[in-house]
Parts: structure tokens; C-alpha cells; sequence
């Protein structure tokens, strides 16, 4: 099973700051929910072709590999846990001081699954929003 979707959102601070933010993984668990630890496998985290795991609640762990860094205009991140591989290309457009972020993903799981799409991009706009909300009020 495989499926795409794209989220939107204004966040109202510089391009430069959210970029420096996207890769700070010692402020990450201040906005990812449930996130317990990270450790780093191989390369810098947030660099090219870096490799991290990520501990979150309920035992779930997640591999997360950094694609391209081309900050402060893209980052791409591909996530694989069991059973499902998660591609995020997020845009950045700087627009006079508020930063406009945009974020295609991809899923593709090894078997079909019961939850509507509208489910994914739901939770998606969340963590985009738990962001915004964290960078906003971090300056």
C-alpha cells in the first residue's frame, strides 16, 4: 500500500532560525511527542546520508535517514520502522521574516492497513503545528 500527501504551514519566524531548528536534536524531544532518546549510528545527525534511531513511547523505534540538507530551503528525511517506509521532503520559502513550510510525504507500507489518509495528513499538520509553536515561542 502506498500514499502521498502535502501539508502547509506559515511559521511566523526567519528561515534561518527554523532551519537551525529543524537539526538541533538536543531541543527535538521539546516538540516531538513521545520521543525518549536518539542515538546517532552513523554520520552527524541532520547531515547527508546520516543515520539515527529514535526511541519514542511504547517501545516504537524508528530509523531515520537524512536524504538531502540543503537548509535553509530543503530537507529530506526518510523514516522506516516495521512494516513502513515514510519519504519527507519539506520546502522552506522565506517570506518577508515568516517562513512558509511545506511538506510532501510518502508512505509505503508492506501491507494494507485500516486508516484513511486523512489520518496521516491529520497527524502530520500536528507535529508541523507542534513545531511552529515550539519555534515561535523558543525567540
Amino acid at each position: 500500500m502506498k500514499f502521498k500527501y502535502s501539508c502547509q504551514v506559515m511559521i511566523n519566524k526567519n528561515i534561518d532560525l527554523v532551519a537551525s531548528a529543524m537539526i538541533d536534536y538536543q531541543a527535538m524531544k521539546e516538540w516531538q511527542v513521545g520521543l525518549l532518546d536518539i542515538k546517532p549510528i552513523k554520520g552527524i545527525p541532520g547531515q547527508d546520508d546520516s543515520v539515527t534511531k529514535l526511541f519514542f513511547k511504547g517501545d516504537m523505534v524508528m530509523k531515520e535517514t537524512i536524504e538531502k540538507n540543503l537548509l535553509p530551503d530543503q530537507f529530506i528525511q526518510v523514516y522506516e520502522m516495521s512494516g513502513v517506509w515514510n519519504r519527507c521532503v519539506n520546502d522552506f520559502t522565506d517570506l518577508n521574516g515568516k517562513t512558509q513550510w511545506t511538506m510532501e510525504t510518502e508512505f509505503i507500507f508492506d501491507r494494507d492497513i485500516d486508516l484513511p489518509i486523512e489520518a496521516f495528513k491529520k497527524k502530520s499538520l500536528e507535529g508541523m503545528n507542534l513545531f511552529k509553536t515550539y519555534i515561535e515561542n523558543k525567540v
